[in-house]
């Protein structure tokens, strides 16, 4: 019985990878890093989101997103509603990143199916990332 194992590679330069946050501007100052004008976007199947945001990770522990502007949705096989953009976490608090959503519901074509869906950046005291509902 044969066996083989995929191993993934790196997205070459210019690759549209299918999630990210990518463009930033880093400036640091006594206690902190920000992270300025950053792309964060998500590309699947159904949808292609995006916003820009700005953060500070801060020395004393936490992460602070301080704007959010610019969204962007386009549904594909459907169409969307009720879209709310907002920073619902301000500040990191131990575990519990700070935190922007992009937020729809979904309609696919024909009403065959609908769901709300989501995409997040979550910010903690050192890091960021995305997640998608």
């Amino acid at each position: 019985m044969e066996s083989s194992v995929e191993i993934g590679e790196t997205a070459p330069p210019g690759a549209v990878e299918p999630q990210a946050i990518k463009g930033c501007s880093s400036t640091g100052g006594s206690g902190h890093r920000q992270m300025s004008n950053c792309l964060v976007y998500v590309n699947a199947p159904t949808y292609s989101a995006n916003f820009r945001a700005t953060w500070v990770y801060q020395q004393n522990g936490t992460g602070v997103i301080s704007k959010a502007w610019d969204s962007s949705l386009q549904v594909y096989l459907g169409t969307y509603s009720n879209k709310t953009f907002s920073i619902t976490r301000k500040t990191s608090s131990g575990s519990t990143p700070a935190q922007v959503q992009l937020k729809w519901k979904y309609t696919a074509v024909g009403g065959v199916a609908q769901g709300d869906s989501a995409i997040y950046l979550n910010v903690s005291a050192n890091d960021a990332w995305t997640t998608t509902n």
